[in-house]
């Protein structure tokens, strides 16, 4: 299946219909799952696409991990078959009324921490990024490292 970018974006921000992969789809390739998500993670995939099109098919979206209720935002638990365990989870900083948003909030923090030591103990090395650094780039150029360094070889 092809697709723009243009359409691409429209799917994340979900104003189109999601396309059926499942038939072709294998262990690593975008499902369904990849088009539901906040508008920070929908710029960050989009994002993505243009900057690193060969991540996405290896990306796993909300990857539940340690056996808990707890999900990265985006995940490659394993690339070109290689375990390299790296995953970026996206921060707003709040919500549209100007309200702090969960992550913000005493609660969410504690347990973003708690999440976030899990993932840790279990050898993820997780990105945690805001807007700004998906703008800039930077997120982008900080995955690359850390994919190199658990042993990726950038084609």
């Amino acid at each position: 299946m092809s697709i723009t970018l243009k359409e691409f974006q429209a799917m994340l921000r979900g104003s189109e219909a999601v396309p059926d992969v499942s038939a072709t789809a294998t262990r690593h390739e975008p499902t369904a799952a990849l088009f539901t998500q906040s508008d920070l993670e929908a710029t960050f995939a989009a994002e993505l696409f243009i900057r690193h099109a060969d991540l996405i098919p290896q990306m796993q979206r909300e990857y539940r991990f340690s056996g808990r209720k707890w999900r990265l935002d985006f995940a490659w638990p394993v690339l070109a078959g290689i375990e390299v365990k790296v995953a970026v989870e996206t921060h707003g900083i709040g919500d549209r009324s100007g309200g702090a948003g969960r992550h913000l909030r005493p609660a969410g923090f504690i347990e973003d921490r708690r999440k976030m030591n899990s993932a840790a103990v279990l050898g993820w090395i997780v990105l945690e990024c805001t807007r700004p650094q998906i703008d800039d780039g930077s997120i982008f150029d900080q995955l690359v490292q850390a994919l190199k360094l658990r042993g990726w070889n950038q084609k």
